[in-house]
């Protein structure tokens, strides 16, 4: 994950990612993650702590702009597809918050859509914009689950995907 300034769901997100099965989250921080109080967050904190989270902070050494942002966070992906390669089989890119949504209900794991349709290389899964501004029924849940909380059914599916990659057969990917 890329982050920037104090991302208002990160905890939640975390939370998720665990409870679908995801063993490992690495952050691209950008110094403002840092100086806005980003790791402060005590699951956050304890995330980093027990090693189910690490944190990169990358300086931007190239001027501001559009290009130039996603060229950067190319970079990044790049970096954590090398240095990650031998240690874990499959890798995904999302932001803090983009929560994956099983299709099956009693199916959450991530690992069971992973070994039905990600076996050569990259598969993807539609990108579906949801809208929290809407409203949330509750605070939270015990598994970071915000999709399961909105209130509105207000939503729009992206022309881009997400995509899980295997990592021996990746070489590079795109935003």
């Amino acid at each position: 994950a890329v982050a920037y300034g104090r991302p208002p769901f990160l905890d939640n997100w975390l939370r998720y990612q665990k409870s679908i099965g995801v063993s490992h989250v690495h952050v691209i921080a950008e110094p403002s993650f840092v100086s806005e109080g980003g790791l402060s967050e005590a699951f956050v904190a304890d995330s980093v702590r027990n090693g189910f989270v690490s944190v990169d902070v990358w300086d931007p050494h190239l001027a501001s702009g559009v290009h130039i942002h996603y060229h950067s966070q190319l970079l990044a992906y790049h970096d954590c597809i090398y240095r990650f390669a031998p240690l874990y089989e499959y890798m995904y890119f999302a932001d803090q918050d983009d929560f994956f949504v099983p299709l099956a209900p009693k199916a959450v794991s991530l690992e069971y859509y992973v070994d039905r349709w990600c076996h050569w290389g990259s598969c993807m899964f539609d990108w579906i914009e949801m809208y929290p501004e809407c409203g949330m029924s509750s605070s939270g849940r015990s598994d970071g689950n915000l999709t399961a909380l909105l209130v509105s059914t207000k939503q729009k599916t992206l022309p881009f995907k997400k995509c899980i990659h295997r990592l021996c057969a990746t070489v590079e990917v795109g935003i």
